[in-house]
């Protein structure tokens, strides 16, 4: 009987932490796609010989993955502070 409610707060947490991985995982793809749709246009209009994509810009796209598992990991308590800020 005290396993049910492990497992109950384990899906909890895991369900939590994936939404948070999911929304880093969304930040990272904002990030590393604009970074390449601006060096593509700079390729394009003939300011960058290349078109080549370094390992900087994946370590920059990482900030948009810290960015965004920050954001939805603080979601629900900023959820809860409102509620409480109503009454």
């Amino acid at each position: 009987m005290k396993n049910e409610g492990f497992i109950a707060d384990r899906k909890v947490t895991l369900k939590y932490v994936g939404k948070c991985l999911v929304g880093g995982v969304a930040g990272f793809m904002i990030f590393i796609m604009t970074i390449a749709g601006a060096k593509f246009l700079s390729h394009m209009f003939g300011r960058l010989q290349h078109f080549n994509i370094d390992s900087d810009d994946y370590y920059l796209s990482l900030i948009g993955f810290a960015m965004f598992f920050i954001i939805k990991l603080l979601e629900p308590f900023a959820e809860k502070e409102n509620e409480v800020s109503r009454f």
